[in-house]
């Protein structure tokens, strides 16, 4: 009777575990039969390399793009990277370079743009110098050509920051998009899918965790009244909806939405909605990290809230195996037209929004 029982409680624990398994490789997009669709046309953009995030000024139309050569950072080769501008008001405008001072061991990442009440703009950057600690990198940006550094950011709750937004002068969220502190931690979470990544609060003195159990916390953004928190989850495979407490900063989960895809950095359009670079098989993203030569396939996916402040619907907007561009971080849209960025590539391309049928 007793073997029975072991044997029962054996099969019993090997389905369990199987189902666990599988769950976690359905959530890298493995079994996913992807049918491209794109009804437009795009333009490769050079001078740029592995422009992860980009984020568009509205008033002016031009596109701030943050630049880091992933792959030498990676090889134990790192060099610094920087930011650029490309106008997106003038079609045949190229991008260019900025200057930047007082910054030094600036190795951009994540970025977000805040316009100051005297009509100012600031560009807020995550930089990870190797072997020191994370840090916020605050601009002033001059003319649309020079950056002007105003402050370093550093705080003991920035373990593995991604993307940030801006909410203040000085005031911003950010993401962590792991919990633990070592390499196997880290490789545990992503493999185990295990909830561990947060969002944190930085109201220009320190930093305070607002939400956490999140799984791989990446792309952060908010709403144009500054009362919504939008955050993308990798391997949660969704995007949550935050209410803001504008006076003190917490955040309170009010829904989240589920994409068929594995979601990156969220740029929020003038019209209020969400254009999403996401992954759509990230073990063909682990592949090209890698080799250069292997393509990952591209997604950009837009989500428009819903009236009500609940949920919203997703539109997907570009899917493509990767020869174009691959491993997409960032989609950022302007009049009509929207560039992607990527963690790898040494160029953007830019692209014509499609027509609704």
């Amino acid at each position: 009777m007793r073997r029975i029982s072991l044997i029962v409680f054996g099969a019993i624990a090997l389905l369990a575990l199987s189902y666990y398994i599988n769950n976690i490789i359905q959530a890298t997009g493995a079994y996913r039969d992807l049918v491209f669709e794109y009804d437009g046309s795009c333009e490769q953009i050079d001078g740029l390399i592995g422009a992860e995030d980009i984020q568009i000024d509205h008033q002016t139309g031009l596109a701030f793009i943050s630049n880091q050569d992933r792959r030498k950072y990676r090889n134990g080769t790192p060099e610094e990277g920087y930011i650029a501008v490309l106008d997106m008001a003038d079609p045949a405008a190229q991008p260019v370079r900025l200057s930047h001072d007082g910054a030094t061991e600036f190795f951009p990442h994540g970025i977000s743009l805040y316009r100051m009440e005297n009509g100012g703009l600031r560009l807020f950057v995550i930089s990870h110098p190797p072997e020191q600690a994370h840090r916020v990198e605050i601009f002033d940006v001059v003319g649309g050509e020079t950056l002007v550094h105003v402050r370093t950011v550093e705080d003991p709750l920035m373990l593995s920051p991604n993307d940030l937004v801006a909410v203040g002068p000085e005031a911003f969220y950010y993401s962590n998009d792991h919990g633990s502190k070592t390499d196997l931690g880290r490789s545990l979470e992503d493999a185990l899918r295990l909830p561990r990544a947060n969002l944190a609060y930085f109201d220009g003195t320190s930093a305070r965790i607002v939400a956490d159990k999140m799984r791989y916390a990446n792309g952060v953004n908010v709403s144009a009244d500054g009362k919504t928190l939008y955050s993308a989850e990798i391997t949660g495979r969704r995007i949550g909806i935050f209410d803001r407490d504008v006076e003190t900063g917490l955040l309170s989960l009010r829904d989240v939405v589920a994409v068929n895809t594995l979601p990156d950095n969220i740029d929020v359009a003038e019209d209020g909605s969400l254009w999403v670079g996401a992954h759509p098989k990230i073990l063909d993203f682990v592949a090209h990290a890698e080799d250069p030569e292997a393509h990952s396939p591209s997604e950009i996916i837009r989500l428009v809230p819903d009236p009500s402040g609940a949920g919203g619907t997703v539109e997907l907007i570009y899917l493509q195996d990767g020869a174009e561009i691959s491993g997409s971080s960032v989609a950022a849209a302007y009049g009509e037209h929207f560039l992607i960025g990527a963690v790898f590539d040494p160029f953007i391309v830019k692209c014509t929004i499609p027509e609704k049928e």
